[in-house]
């Protein structure tokens, strides 16, 4: 995992600290689990099955209940931890894995996005991002469009964002700064095979594993450079968008 972290781009000295904040977010909303006195990563699919619809924090009140009916589970997965096919994707018919949202997220595009504290330049850099970029570029395909810090306080990650990433019908990710808390959502929907756009900065290094996929590259080098190109860029936005909801997912 600290070598993943070095490839995303994190400094040499920070990558356990990426690790331990992995780490700490799994367990925290209860992916990894202690089964037979070892922890395990468990399918996040499981995990979002066993959400109560009356509560956002059920996983924590969950846990001792499911750990014998998970440690089955986890045997018969534990080859394939992040399962391509769930109860939320079908087969297209042409046999390609396409993702289902589900529910009140069916409308929904979940904004992973380098947030930061007030006033600081990852904050401008997002609230930039969201108004005058995402949120315009999506209000053709009638999506909702939610960034982590309108549903939940900041903190560890909450079962709440958990489902938006695995459920929305589309996410868009900005990894602008490569900040690694994105990288690690940006996994886990990966992991999900749903719809999701990347976006990213001109000049900011974009890892090999994650360059294969759709990346809109925004050119914010100078306010003369970006005004006069807002529009192409919302455009392919848009384009990059329909693109990704139509294919239904990451192949």
């Amino acid at each position: 995992m600290r070598d993943a972290a070095k490839e995303a781009g994190a400094h040499a000295d920070h990558a356990a600290e990426c690790v331990e904040t992995f780490l700490a977010n799994a367990r925290e909303v209860g992916v990894i689990r202690t089964i037979a006195g070892s922890e395990h990563l468990l399918p996040i699919e499981a995990v979002l099955e066993q959400l109560p619809d009356d509560s956002d924090d059920g996983i924590e009140h969950h846990h001792e209940a499911e750990a014998g009916e998970f440690a089955g589970k986890e045997n018969a997965d534990a080859a394939t931890p992040f399962a391509p096919e769930s109860p939320t994707m079908t087969k297209s018919s042409k046999g390609r894995t396409k993702g289902r949202a589900s529910g009140a997220l069916s409308r929904t595009c979940f904004v992973v996005s380098p947030i930061g504290s007030a006033d600081s330049i990852e904050r401008k850099h997002a609230d930039l991002m969201l108004s005058s970029l995402i949120e315009p570029a999506l209000e053709g395909l009638e999506l909702e469009v939610v960034r982590a810090d309108r549903i939940s306080k900041p903190g560890l990650i909450t079962g709440q964002v958990i489902e938006h990433i695995a459920q929305a019908a589309l996410v868009i990710a900005d990894l602008s700064f490569a900040n690694p808390n994105v990288y690690y959502e940006l996994a886990l929907r990966h992991a999900a095979r749903k719809p999701v756009v990347q976006i990213i900065r001109t000049g900011d290094k974009l890892p090999f594993d994650v360059g294969q996929y759709r990346t809109v590259e925004i050119d914010m080098s100078d306010i003369y450079v970006l005004v006069p190109k807002l529009d192409l860029h919302r455009q392919e936005i848009t384009r990059q968008a329909r693109a990704a909801m139509d294919e239904g997912g990451n192949t």
